[in-house]
């Protein structure tokens, strides 16, 4: 079986920018920060949660020290990853682990998922929400920047619904806050926000709210 990818800890930072400014500013940022492009399609989630839902609740509650679990593809839907994403106010890492859609439970398994903040495999997770996006990715020696965009949600994996078709999400991953790319973004009027395509999402699918919300400035 393959191993464990964890990422190391490090500064997450989201800003929900109108998609008719993204070009400029990725621009400004690419002529920056001298980054060069990565990856670039579809990414699909299955988010899960527990009866309940904690991990939606935890959320919006605003607790600080949060976990989540998740079926991830990256533009590839016969390599999934199974990930735990934990996160300590602004401060975030990931463990992944190569699996199938069908197999996640082995795979949930042997990350010894209780190592991480999660429960049992015996737990009855579900499935929560599903989400769809395109991704483009960016990255130098000390930063990884993601721009997501053309968001669809749904309850099941079909009858996907848009939202935030007029937004964009451009999230900085770094070990200083103070980076670069949040400087020039400040600069521009861009503030970071406690956004979460998950909380929005499962929202949605519950008729919680009737149209996309953030969950306040950082």
């Amino acid at each position: 079986m393959n191993n464990i990818i964890i990422t190391p800890w490090r500064q997450e930072l989201k800003f929900l920018i109108p998609k008719n400014k993204v070009h400029n500013i990725v621009a400004l940022l690419s002529a920056h920060l001298n980054t060069t492009a990565l990856e670039s399609g579809e990414v699909s989630t299955l988010y899960f949660d527990l009866p309940g839902d904690p991990c939606f609740f935890g959320k919006i509650g605003g607790d600080a020290n949060k976990t989540k679990l998740r079926l991830r593809d990256y533009g590839n839907p016969k390599e999934s990853w199974l990930e735990i994403k934990q996160k300590e106010d602004n401060v975030g890492r990931k463990i992944r682990f190569a699996c199938s859609s069908n197999d996640w439970r082995e795979s949930y398994d042997h990350l010894n998922a209780s190592n991480y903040g999660l429960p049992a495999i015996n737990s009855p997770w579900r499935e929560s929400v599903f989400i769809k996006y395109h991704r483009q990715s960016w990255a130098n020696n000390s930063i990884r920047l993601t721009l997501d965009q053309n968001f669809y949600f749904a309850r099941n994996n079909h009858d996907y619904c848009p939202w935030w078709q007029d937004m964009a999400i451009i999230e900085i991953k770094a070990k200083d806050i103070n980076s670069r790319a949040y400087q020039i973004l400040n600069l521009y009027g861009y503030s970071p926000q406690a956004i979460s395509k998950f909380a929005v999402a499962y929202s949605l699918t519950r008729g919680h709210v009737q149209s996309p919300i953030t969950l306040g400035e950082v």
